[in-house]
């Protein structure tokens, strides 16, 4: 999205029964003064109100999606207010006018990116995935998962600082073999670290990126190449800080 986007009036295609509803939002968006946490949890008020399961399942549904955009937008950084009757929708950075930071524009976008990459993440059979790479397993001896592909920043940057620390007289070799970066195909085959199949190993890397899976071709993973298996590094496992089941109706 370019930084000169500018605000837009929305006009959705609502049942008569909506009016409570886009009445309550009216009123909170005026409340909130663009707080977004204010807003996020308006959006999650309504969302939540019993009158919308007392409606026919058509208005409910309709309904349910457009409220659950505005707060899929809101998450990414989008800003909503009322202008006399219409609903006006602002892209991340168009109210900061013509003198916008580019570094803040650019922090929205791969914030909203992010939005979309943790929605992903929250999908049973994505979060069943990433829980079954996780889980140690038997391969050749020893109980290993994924995460043992993984080499902590912190063991890294201890390693590092030790090669650094070394006699000049043999610095410069221990650097040089410090990280070794290979290319690994991602295909069925099975790696020999683990016996995870190497498409697996690559969909696990793809979902630490910014943007969602998707089907389409991407760049494969690259790897850090360590004695025995840790070769890819990361600082927690991906389910971890999004464990937590947000964003439902109490």
């Amino acid at each position: 999205m370019s930084a000169d986007a500018k605000p837009f009036p929305i006009t959705p295609v609502l049942p008569e029964s909506a009016h409570p509803f886009l009445a309550e939002l009216r009123a909170g968006l005026e409340r909130s003064r663009g707080s977004v946490h204010e807003v996020q949890h308006l959006l999650r008020t309504i969302l939540c109100d019993p009158a919308l399961a007392t409606l026919s399942k058509e208005d409910r549904y309709t309904i349910q999606l457009f409220f659950e955009i505005l707060e899929d937008l809101v998450r990414q950084g989008w800003n909503f207010e009322y202008h006399e009757d219409k609903l006006i929708a602002a892209p991340p950075g168009a109210m900061n006018g013509d003198g916008a930071d580019r570094q803040e524009i650019k922090h929205a976008l791969r914030a909203s990116l992010a939005a979309a990459r943790d929605e992903q993440l929250r999908e049973p059979p994505v979060r069943r995935f990433i829980l079954a790479m996780e889980r140690a397993r038997w391969h050749r001896g020893r109980q290993v998962s994924v995460l043992n592909l993984f080499v902590s920043p912190q063991a890294f940057a201890h390693d590092l600082q030790r090669r650094l620390e070394a006699p000049e007289s043999i610095r410069d070799e221990l650097l040089q073999t410090a990280i070794q970066p290979y290319l690994q195909l991602a295909t069925d085959d099975h790696d020999d670290f683990t016996g995870l199949r190497l498409i697996d190993i690559w969909r696990y890397c793809r979902y630490t990126w910014s943007l969602p899976l998707s089907s389409q071709p991407g760049r494969q993973a690259r790897a850090l190449r360590q004695p025995l298996y840790p070769r890819l590094m990361r600082a927690n496992t991906l389910l971890s800080p999004r464990a937590e089941d947000g964003g439902r109706c109490p």
